[in-house]
């Protein structure tokens, strides 16, 4: 009787051994499939978190930089009349242009593009130097380059209105309008209704020999 229990005890040990040995594998393959996922889940979310990093509002980055368009060419026709700038004269090759909000905010080491709508050109210009001065008028100064040469290039805003003036190989331009609108002429075509080689003045001859009338007194 004792041996035919042994018979069975050592049968049902082994099969609790071996019950055991299952039960831990699998909670042990359970717990790697556990941390493997979280891991997963972890390196996704900071795969996420370093594309949402990369490309979150790629807008506000465009808006930080220093790069900045002083004025954009626009159509006389897609403008309120009130808004255009009057100017003295009508000045062959003058073009309209819309100036950029943020003239008065630039800083020196600011980039700024320099569009001439009459020759289709574009130039890139650094402020090198912010002179402010008669209360809220800000004066630009930078260099246009261009061939191998340097061209001056002043831009002055004021409370209502707008001027600047620069050349390039192509010739002069002078700039003048309000804080929102423009022209931009070519100078060798401004004042052409002035005949320079004709004085603006006049001396009266009587004036050239007459004498104060004190001075004959204490003679």
């Amino acid at each position: 009787m004792r041996r035919s229990y042994i018979g069975i005890i050592i049968p049902l040990s082994c099969l609790l051994i071996i019950a055991v040995i299952v039960v831990v594998l699998f909670h042990r393959d359970s717990s790697d499939t556990a941390r493997n996922d979280s891991s997963d889940q972890s390196g996704s979310q900071a795969v996420q978190d370093s594309a949402s990093i990369s490309n979150s509002n790629p807008q506000s980055l465009l808006d930080d930089t220093t790069t900045r368009v002083a004025w954009t060419a626009v159509k006389i026709e897609d403008v309120v009349a009130s808004s255009v700038p009057k100017y003295k004269e009508d000045v062959v090759g003058a073009e309209l242009v819309r100036l950029a909000s943020d003239m008065h905010d630039w800083q020196q080491k600011d980039t700024v593009q320099i569009h001439l709508p009459q020759t289709g050109e574009m130039f890139s210009v650094q402020i090198e130097q912010v002179i402010t001065s008669l209360g809220t008028n800000r004066s630009y100064k930078a260099k246009i380059r261009e061939n191998n040469h340097e061209f001056s290039l002043l831009i002055t805003v004021g409370k209502k209105n707008v001027f600047a003036n620069f050349t390039t190989s192509k010739g002069s331009f002078e700039l003048v309008g309000n804080t929102q609108y423009a022209w931009l002429m070519p100078i060798e075509n401004m004042d052409q209704h002035v005949d320079y080689s004709v004085d603006d003045y006049d001396i009266v001859p009587e004036q050239l020999h007459h004498k104060p009338e004190h001075q004959d007194e204490h003679r």
